[in-house]
Parts: structure tokens; C-alpha cells; sequence
């Protein structure tokens, strides 16, 4: 009877390994990092060029980026992380581009350039001394 209890408990195991798949990224340091880091208030994530790319964007807050000693502020500065892929479908194939060292990072805006190429304006600096800078992507996947 217990041999026959095992096997069952065996069989339900088995059958049920195929469902849901936890992976342990624990020691992907980096991305650990991160996914930890990341803010809400500046994810996007639209279609651009009528669908043919996809755009997503997010900040995170990126101690590794800031400056220590900085007379500047002793905030801890955003990086915006700027993801282009193929219709948005696409995993294995992307360009990732990170901008780094922003203070309260805003969009003002998102441009179509010359088809794959983008310009993203950003606003970003102290309270009293607030710059907008552009900066621009290619969507090009070789």
C-alpha cells in the first residue's frame, strides 16, 4: 500500500511539472538590480511607426549611477532604460540603450524621425535649474 501511495504521489508530480515554471534569478546580479530598481511613474510602452516598432521605456532609480561628493544634490539620480523591439513581438531581437545620471527624469516628448530612427526629448535637472535635452535611437536591427 505504500509503494502504491508513492506511485501516485509519484504520477501527480510528473503530470503537474508541465504547468507553471518558476526560474530563480538570484544570482543574476544585474538584473536583480534592476527590477529592484525600477519606478512606476515613467513606464511607457506603445507601438510607433504605425506598429512596426515597439517602445518601451522605464526609470529606475540607479545608485550605481550617482555621483558620490556631488555638490550638485545628494539625491540618488534615475537611469531611463529605452527598449525598441520589431512590432513588439519579438524577444530574442532588440536594441536596449540606458541613459544615465538624471535628476527626476520627465518626458516632453516622443518623435518619429526618418523611419527606424526616434528622437526622445527629456527634462531633467534640480527644481531651480531644470534642462530639456534630445536624444535620439535607431530602431535599425541588423
Amino acid at each position: 500500500m505504500r509503494t502504491f501511495f508513492k506511485l501516485i504521489v509519484y504520477l501527480m508530480v510528473i503530470g503537474c511539472s508541465s504547468q507553471v515554471k518558476i526560474e530563480d534569478f538570484s544570482e543574476k546580479d544585474e538584473m536583480s538590480y534592476i527590477l529592484s530598481s525600477l519606478q512606476d511613474p515613467i513606464e511607457i510602452s506603445k507601438p510607433i511607426y504605425d506598429g512596426a516598432l515597439f517602445l518601451s521605456i522605464f526609470e529606475i532609480n540607479d545608485s550605481r549611477a550617482s555621483i558620490k561628493n556631488s555638490n550638485e544634490s545628494e539625491e540618488i539620480y534615475s537611469s531611463i532604460f529605452i527598449s525598441i523591439t520589431p512590432d513588439g513581438d519579438y524577444y530574442t531581437v532588440s536594441k536596449l540603450y540606458k541613459i544615465e545620471r538624471l535628476m527626476r527624469p520627465k518626458i516632453i516628448r516622443i518623435e518619429e524621425d526618418v523611419f527606424p530612427t526616434l528622437e526622445i526629448s527629456f527634462e531633467h535637472g534640480n527644481y531651480d535649474s531644470r534642462k530639456t535635452e534630445k536624444f535620439r535611437f535607431s530602431g535599425e536591427f541588423d
